[in-house]
């Protein structure tokens, strides 16, 4: 798909500043699908750019104003026919063209009928399809004019009520609002909304949604009114056919009893066939049509009517009744076989929803396979095309009957959880496979031990390794419940840092809960993923975790996670996954001062080269269900009453060091300075050091990071910093360990040294147990020579 190209105003009375601020803020077609699922009952428009390539697209538009409307049904599909003729006669394929409708009452109570139609796979610009449109009109215009025996009516008012003045060629002015599939027209109770014939990706609608490759139109010197007059059907029943009530889907079994084959439908009545291929005769009429589609449409008596646009077709009833069988009355004969039928459909019910487990999912229309697929509508029926139940002539789809039938599986949403679920709740837990285990007791859990001990450097009984072992149990004893801190394991390569967690997750898991990835921008980060679906633990191996912050924590965190696959309504479940973070970088997180999201282990070596434990291992020990059951035992026994995860981290050297890395400039700042560089003559209480001479040592400790080179912002950053963690005071408050005055001599920083040493400590900030002696630079040229200073750092 194209780059982010396509402006989106939430108002037909968008102005010029709204305008302006869409075509900067420009989205791309997933976002724009986004903003139409966000606001269902709102107003969305595009601005159709009117300097660069776009779709071609059309609009026309007809209204019954004092008509009778009995004939409103009539008009849409007459209204249907032109537009098809038209895009036709201007050198437009048939099959490029997808098209769109917004039928209903305006302000004024008129019906109005409106079509629109976007050519995918071309090209062009706005200016271009205005001088084509333009000569359109002008060319039929003056056809017109011939055609009118008093002059006088032949004014362009009057044309505009023909056929060929439905064409509207003002929708190519400059930042023109074209409605957007799905949103209403202007106002909240316009019941008029913009909606799609057929099952086709959202974008086709989209105007400046442009690829390179797309082949750019070229009009013609002379309009094909050939091709136009075979599209248009004089003969056929027009003034009975109802496009909108007709559901292609539902008489595949009549087509295919009349001889069609290879059906597939472009929107809900017209469709292509094998029968279009040249040579291959009409069943309808025995002629050979190759240029033109088919359709299906209801008469007046609601019989249900096949027939090619060509006007030579001769129509075919295929259908007596829209909502009956194919005959009022039933003899014994043919009762007898609707009771095979309804046989026949129960018993393949039973299979379609319980071996295939196939489901609706009312939130997000979506159908559920094998507990695992997501299909559309469409597609459903594709998968199961061949899947056939016994009619009254002939097999039809079994999906015709299952789409229709009230009692089918279906629930109003699916989510996942672990703790059970409401009936109407499709649940997509489905336990761990230790659960289901059953062996005699006695299995060895010693290398499972082994391999947390490695892990976490430390012996059973210490705090990291209670704390993994008690991160590991939670997710067995409650799986309905996480942890919301992700472990991070570093150390090098070959101490069975992927080993534990594959270990717990195929074989004590298992049902597809564990998943491990080195992509995240691809498997958790991509616009269409279920990397985080159904999981209970994800492991991100050697990944680039570090860049991705910001997208990482809410994994963590949230409850909930988004479920989207291409073309399917975006849905929300339930997120129980624990997050694992395996890798040899010295800083793979970023771990901010104020972090609950982190626990940090640093791996021994005691296990790497140990081939005699890792063949036993995978070879004897791990494959053995009765280990299995005595590590799921293990964990099951494991005390975690009144543990919290959040507050009994163990502070690591391993977590120290990552977050002394991450943190902000002005904290390492005051690490070093008060630690490592204090001047001996700042000790004494009431002694300050200027703010000047302050920002000259923390301007040459951390250059790169003071890019505005300004005394008065590095001031108040570090005054901000020192606020928030309230150990900051000015003026004539009650001094705090930091605190800022102003003199004749301009600002001076005072700080407690003892006071500020304790802070740094007790929040994890420093490693360092004991404060160093303070440092004297009276030999250096004063006692605050910066230059001296920075010697320390």
């Amino acid at each position: 798909m194209n780059s982010p190209s396509i402006a989106i105003v939430s108002s037909y009375l968008a102005n010029n500043t709204d305008i302006e601020k869409a075509q900067a803020e420009l989205k791309s077609p997933a976002q724009v699908k986004d903003f139409i699922d966000a606001t269902p009952n709102s107003t969305g428009y595009e601005i159709v750019p009117d300097d660069k390539s776009i779709r071609p697209y059309f609009d026309w538009d007809y209204e019954l104003k004092g008509e009778d409307i009995t004939n409103y049904e009539e008009m849409k599909h007459k209204v249907y026919i032109e537009a098809l003729a038209n895009v036709i006669e201007m050198g437009f394929p048939q099959d490029n063209i997808y098209w769109s409708s917004r039928h209903g009452r305006n302000q004024n109570g008129d019906l109005k009928v409106s079509w629109r139609a976007t050519a995918v796979g071309m090209k062009t610009t706005k200016e271009t399809m205005k001088k084509v449109t333009q000569a359109f009109r002008d060319k039929h215009y003056n056809i017109y004019l011939q055609q009118q025996n008093d002059r006088s009516l032949a004014n362009k008012k009057s044309f505009k009520s023909t056929p060929k003045g439905w064409l509207d060629i003002g929708v190519y002015s400059s930042n023109r609002k074209m409605g957007l599939v799905g949103c209403i027209k202007k106002y909240p109770e316009d019941a008029r909304r913009l909606t799609q014939h057929g099952e086709y990706p959202h974008h086709y609608t989209l105007i400046a949604c442009v690829d390179e490759n797309d082949t750019t139109y070229a009009p013609a010197d002379v309009f094909d009114t050939s091709s136009r007059d075979a599209v248009v059907d004089e003969t056929s029943s027009q003034s009975s056919y109802t496009n909108n009530i007709i559901d292609g889907q539902d008489y595949l079994a009549e087509l295919v009893d009349k001889g069609f084959t290879q059906i597939q439908f472009r929107n809900e009545y017209e469709f292509r066939c094998r029968q279009m291929d040249e040579g291959v005769e009409c069943p309808l009429c025995g002629g050979d049509h190759t240029s033109n589609h088919y359709f299906i449409y209801p008469d007046v008596e609601d019989n249900v009517w096949v027939k090619n646009f060509s006007e030579t077709c001769e129509p075919r009833k295929i259908r007596e009744r829209l909502t009956g069988f194919l005959f009022d009355g039933l003899d014994s004969v043919s009762q007898v076989e609707t009771e095979i039928e309804e046989d026949d459909y129960t018993i393949k019910k039973q299979h379609f929803e319980e071996n295939r487990q196939v489901a609706m999912i009312e939130k997000g229309l979506v159908y559920i396979v094998d507990d695992e697929h997501y299909l559309t509508k469409k597609e459903l029926i594709e998968t199961f095309q061949d899947f056939l139940v016994k009619g009254n002539k002939r097999d039809k789809p079994f999906t015709d009957e299952w789409l229709r039938d009230p009692n089918k599986r279906k629930y109003k949403r699916m989510d996942f959880l672990p703790q059970g679920s409401p009936p109407d709740v499709y649940n997509l837990w489905r336990g761990y496979n230790i659960d289901s285990v059953e062996c005699e007791a006695g299995g060895d859990v010693s290398p499972f031990k082994r391999l947390l001990e490695a892990l976490t450097d430390s012996k059973e009984g210490d705090a990291e390794y209670d704390y993994l072992l008690k991160w590991i149990a939670l997710m067995f004893q409650k799986p309905y419940k996480k942890t919301l801190v992700a472990v991070v394991i570093k150390s090098e390569e070959g101490i069975g840092k992927n080993t534990l967690f594959w270990y717990i997750g195929e074989k004590l898991m298992g049902n597809n809960l564990y998943k491990e990835t080195n992509q995240p921008e691809h498997d958790l980060f991509a616009e269409h993923t279920n990397a985080m679906e159904r999981r209970k633990l994800v492991v991100l191996d050697e990944a680039d975790v570090f860049k991705y912050h910001s997208k990482i924590c809410p994994l963590i965190t949230n409850m909930e996670t988004r479920v989207r696959k291409m073309y399917m309504n975006p849905t929300e479940i339930s997120n129980y996954a624990q997050i694992a973070i395996l890798t040899n970088n010295s800083v793979p997180v970023k771990i901010s001062p104020s972090d609950r999201r982190y626990v940090v282990f640093d791996g021994n070596t005691s296990l790497k080269g140990d081939r005699d434990f890792w063949t036993h291992f995978y070879d004897v020990w791990a494959i053995d269900p009765v280990h299995q059951k005595a590590v799921h035992d293990y964990l099951l026994n494991v005390d975690l009453t009144g543990f919290d995860f959040w507050r009994e981290r163990p502070i690591t050297e391993a977590y120290r060091e990552i977050r002394s890395a991450s943190l902000p400039s002005e904290i390492k700042f005051l690490v070093h300075f008060i630690i490592d560089a204090y001047p001996v003559t700042l000790q004494p209480p009431g002694s300050s050091i200027k703010g000047y001479d302050l920002y000259r040592i923390y301007d040459r400790y951390s250059p790169s990071a003071n890019e505005t080179n300004n005394p008065a912002r590095f001031g108040t950053r570090l005054r901000n910093f020192l606020r928030t963690k309230g150990k900051y005071s000015e003026g004539s408050q009650e001094r705090n360990i930091f605190h800022k005055s102003r003199g004749a001599d301009g600002v001076g920083w005072s700080i407690d040294r003892t006071r500020a040493f304790d802070w740094l400590r007790d929040e994890n900030f420093t490693s360092v147990e004991t404060l160093p002696e303070a440092i004297s630079y009276q030999n250096y040229g004063g006692d605050f020579n910066p230059n001296r200073i920075t010697q320390t750092f």
